[in-house]
Parts: C-alpha cells; structure tokens; sequence
C-alpha cells in the first residue's frame, strides 16, 4: 500500500521555529518548536547569529521526523518573518542576521523621494526594511530574507520570492521585478539583489551533506515559500480578489486579496505581491497585539493557563469593560513608522479594584478594536465599503481561544476561523505540493488543502459604539504625545 506522501516546511517566525510536517491533503501531522535567541551587537543593534538559527532547525527537523517515516517526505519549503534577512559577504559568507524587531537604521531618504517611490514598492520605507540597512552596512554584498536563506542553505538557488522580496523596499510592486529607481535611491547597486523566484518553483534539491544533517533523503526539491504573512493569507484559503484574512499572531495584519494593486494616497496602508500570480493584497496592520498580550498576561496572570482564560472570557460573555488599553495594538501607518511612540492603560480609579481577567480582557477587546480601525483604514483607501458578507479568515494561534468571539462583535461580522491554525506553515506546505506537482498550481493545492473550521457570529453588545470611539480616542491621545521634552529644566 502507497503511503501518503509529507510535507517538511520551515516557519521562522518573529518569536520562535517551528518545523511542520503536513500531508498532501493540509492536514498536520507533526509539529516542533523552540524559541529564537537574538543579541544585541555594538551600538544597539539586534541582531540573530545565522549559525545559531540553523542548529535549531536541524534540532527541530530531527525531532519532528523521529515520529514519522522520513521517506514519505516528497518536498521541502519555508516560510519566514518579513523584513527579517541573512547579509553575506563577496566570498559568500554569511556575516549577519538581521531580524525584524530591530529599529536603528534611519532611512537616508528625504520625504519627497521617500514619497515618490511609495508609488513604485508599495511602502513608505523605514527602520525595518532592508534597503535603509544596506546603505547602512557597506559590509554586506548581498542578501536573502530568512525564508530564501534556508531554502538556500538547503540546496536552492540563491533566490528571492516576490512577497519578500517586496520587504526591501527595492521591489517594483506592479512590474513584479527590481526598481531601479529604488536601488538608485539607496545608492545600491543590482550585486545586492538575487534573481527573483515565484512561490512554487523548484530552487534545487537537498544536498547529500545537508541531507545527513537533517536526517532526510538527498535528491529531494526544495521549493520557493514566501512571507509569512502571504503564506498565511494563503493558508486560510484565500486565492480570489475580495477574499479577506487576519492572520492573526505575534501582530494582526488584515490583507484584503486584490486583482489589481491598489495605493493609498496618503501612505498609511501597504500594498504587496501575492503568492498567487496576478493577484495582490492591500494590508493594515494592527501590529503587536499576539506580542503584546502575551508579555501583559506574564506579568498580572502568569500562572494563568490559556485554557482557564478562555473559559473566563467566555463565562463573561458580551460584557464587555469598555476600559481602552494601547500596549502594542495600533492603526497602521506606514509613513510614520505603524506603531505609537507611547503606550497607556485608561481606567477609573482605584487600580487596586480590577482583577486580573479583566485587564486581559480589556487588553482583548482593544487588540479588537485595532483590528476594526485598520478594516475601516482599508474601506477608507479602497473608497467603498466591505460588504459584510466579504470572507474573512481568522488563522493563527490568536485564533484558538474566544479572541475570535470579540473581534466578530467589534466588527459586526461573521467571523471563520480556519481549522488549522498554522495557517503560514500550511501556506508553505501549499508551496512545496505545488512544486512538486502534487496539484497543478497553488490554487488548486490551496482549495484542497485547507479548512474552515468553527463561524463566530456577532453578539449585540451593549455601549460597543461608545467603547469604540473611546478607545480611538484614548489611541489618537498617545499618537499625540511627546514624553521626549525634559520637563524637570
């Protein structure tokens, strides 16, 4: 009897690894995973050590195979954090990892330029993109995003997918190549940039030695992923413009899935490639919210299991605090950086009268909030209004507890959540069927390889539209804050 063929993918997300193994029909078979370590380096710079990073891999890759045969493995592929990169030397040497949590580069571009080729990558270009980082560091000569320096580590190409390469702020958006206006801009020059590979597409085959290392057979192909975001906008099921998911994890980008790209004239929003061909996505980012919520419930609930959270969120059911907290959800707006300089939690006095669940709560029902202000962002650039029966996919691991309750009543829409959480390592096992023409494209692989699971149908909730206009209040009091001045002189 034929056994089913697996799926080996590579998730390196902004907190952790995870090695996942899927079958050719989307379902999870085995999952590992362990956290990152970062570094800081001379001058405050964050930083992650590639050779590090790798022996993870290998640790993960090691254990998830020891519970399945590793000769059912027919494809390998990866999916990784957006702006996060590996820099290499002329002689090909990997000399530093760049993650997307740092922030010390300054983008040496002034406001006009800066303007002018939002138009072209589709972003306003800042701290955490990767052309304002080659200018900066004359060391490096070329480039891959996390994703690509696996799958080149692997046995690939040294290669670039487009959803990722569109974080450099090097990518012409609608060409789907390189600018030159942009690499001139930067005073770059094209030796920064590997070619360009679509999702799906064989990059080469695992290597014999790398083979031995990972305790998998050599020969097999390694296929192009692609951002983790697209991948998990893909790994909710969303192939035809119109369709919408929240991927909703460390942050909580919405992407809105176009057939055409759309720009939003006063650059808060961005606009991306797809994995799809011919197809784009719109995103408003409600940023930190997953990252957030995790440090507050460390420190006022740390005992506190998400099981028995879930269930007190669930036992309080539609009544809702209405307490506005800013720690880390926020309106997306690129030009400015996304994220608010200052944080605050608004609450009547005492402090001493509020339980810990409720502090959680209100942190949720916040992180709601944002996600509702950057879908009404979307309306606003798109210049029309969603209709309520637009899918929207919920994938993630925000997306397992009664998180979802909350944000279909925040939105006043039904919400679906899909089965498989692991929606950007399922988008990467999509990938790596594809390429191994399991199915005859991405689409077709995509449509047949995910689930929707449970449907969160809005609650009426009691004062939602005060709450509401409270919270963007409270939001656009902190955008307005400068706690910068000395006011002690």
């Amino acid at each position: 009897m034929k056994k089913e063929p697996l799926l080996l993918v590579f998730d390196a997300g902004t907190g952790s690894a995870r090695c996942l193994i899927f079958d050719s029909r989307g379902k999870l078979v085995v999952k590992q995973a362990a956290p990152w370590r970062y570094q800081t380096a001379p001058g405050g710079r964050n930083v992650f050590d590639p050779a590090g990073w790798w022996t993870t891999l290998v640790r993960l890759s090691r254990a998830a195979l020891a519970q399945v045969d590793p000769a059912q493995v027919v494809a390998l592929s990866a999916t990784s954090q957006r702006q996060g990169f590996v820099g290499f030397d002329k002689e090909g040497r990997e000399i530093i990892g760049w993650p997307n949590l740092d922030r010390s580069t300054r983008s040496p571009l002034d406001e006009a330029t800066a303007d002018r080729l939002y138009e072209k990558v589709g972003r306003w270009p800042g701290t955490v993109h990767t052309a304002p980082r080659l200018a900066a560091d004359l060391s490096i000569h070329f480039f891959l995003p996390v994703s690509d320096w696996i799958l080149y580590r692997l046995g690939g190409q040294n290669a670039i997918e487009p959803t990722q390469a569109a974080e450099s702020c090097l990518f012409n958006i609608e060409e789907g190549r390189w600018s030159p206006e942009a690499i001139g801009a930067f005073g770059l020059e094209s030796r920064h940039l590997p070619p360009l590979r679509r999702a799906g597409t064989i990059l080469g085959e695992l290597s014999e030695e790398i083979a031995r290392e990972f305790g998998l057979r050599p020969g097999l192909p390694v296929v192009s992923g692609g951002a983790d975001t697209q991948c998990g906008t893909l790994g909710c099921g969303v192939v035809t413009p119109g369709e919408m998911a929240l991927v909703a994890g460390t942050s909580a980008p919405l992407q809105l899935c176009l057939e055409s790209p759309v720009f939003d004239t006063e650059r808060r929003t961005i606009t991306g490639p797809f994995l799809l061909e011919n197809r784009w996505v719109l995103e408003s980012n409600a940023m930190f919210t997953g990252l957030s919520f995790a440090r507050l419930k460390s420190l006022v609930a740390p005992d506190l299991d998400y099981v028995k959270l879930n269930q007190g969120l669930a036992d309080s059911g539609n009544a809702f605090t209405g307490l506005p907290f800013c720690i880390g959800s926020s309106i997306m707006d690129s030009r400015r950086g996304s994220v608010l300089p200052w944080g605050g939690m608004f609450f009547p006095l005492p402090f001493a009268e509020y339980e810990p669940l409720t502090v959680l709560r209100a942190a949720l029902e916040s992180a709601a909030f944002a996600v509702r202000a950057n879908l009404e962002q979307l309306e606003r650039v798109l210049g029309r209004v969603l209709p309520l029966e637009t899918p929207l996919v919920m994938g993630g691991g925000a997306s397992q507890g009664y998180w979802p309750q909350l944000v279909a009543d925040v939105l006043g829409r039904t919400i679906t959540v899909s089965a498989q959480p692991e929606v950007s390592g399922l988008g990467a096992a999509i990938c790596a069927a594809t390429g191994k023409n399991l199915y005859t494209g991405l689409q077709e692989a995509a449509e047949s390889m995910t689930r929707t699971g449970s449907e969160f149908v809005p609650q009426n909730v009691p004062n939602l539209e005060q709450y509401y206009r409270r919270w963007l209040e409270a939001y656009k009091g902190l955008a307005g804050l400068d706690l910068t001045q000395d006011y002690f002189n």
